[in-house]
């Protein structure tokens, strides 16, 4: 008896139905998915964790405030080659040839190790285009912290409101947390992004996703 064949590029019966794809199956897809509001996407990553950088920098190539409403930038084994320095956070509404805008930042921070070591600070930053994200980091690789930021509105002709939280192992040996805010003082659509330490290389490994929506 001979046995059935499917026509090259045809389903098995249990390739797809009604409800499911399995994915087990191996086939050629040349289509578009739509019908998927909201998506976030993976833009670009930065991996400086064993060959630390000067900046970590998403440029206009990965930054399309046209496309994404929002950005979300995040990092793990985050630290500072020279002991004791901060996180800046920088934009740019002309791929980086200017840092202009001026900061105001809040945050509050508490010590992981101790219950009663918590407290806040406030910060400006005139005519600079940068934000300090945190505290003063530890330069040991091996205890880098992680890091999620939000840029809402990039595109929007206002000021924007950036958010962060990080958490590192501090220069003084105890980890800390850090949640934070700042106000941007550009009403022009964002195009590049750059992390620095205050002094000297950072490492770590550093994720910029995009977020479509018409907001």
């Amino acid at each position: 008896m001979a046995l059935n064949t499917l026509p090259a590029g045809a389903f098995a019966d249990d390739a797809i139905t009604s409800d499911k794809i399995n994915l087990a199956n191996t086939f050629a897809f040349t289509g578009t998915v739509t019908g998927t509001p909201q998506d976030m996407v993976l833009l670009s990553s930065v991996d400086s964790h064993t060959s630390p950088t000067s900046a970590v920098v998403f440029n206009s190539s990965v930054v399309d405030s046209t496309t994404y409403r929002s950005f979300l930038i995040t990092g793990s084994n985050i630290y500072s080659v020279t002991n004791a320095q901060g996180l800046r956070f920088y934009t740019s509404h002309d791929n980086g040839s200017n840092f202009n805008n001026d900061n105001k930042r809040g945050q509050v921070y508490r010590n992981l190790y101790s219950g009663s070591s918590f407290g806040h600070e406030q910060q400006t930053v005139s005519s600079s285009g940068y934000c300090n994200i945190g505290g003063s980091m530890s330069s040991s690789n091996n205890l880098g912290g992680s890091m999620t930021l939000w840029v809402h509105g990039s595109s929007k002709s206002f000021w924007k409101y950036i958010l962060y939280q990080i958490a590192t192992r501090h220069s003084g040996g105890e980890a800390y947390n850090w949640n934070g805010a700042f106000e941007q003082q550009n009403s022009n659509a964002y195009n590049y992004f750059k992390l620095t330490a205050d002094s000297g290389n950072i490492g770590g490994f550093f994720y910029l996703y995009g977020l479509k929506g018409s907001a």
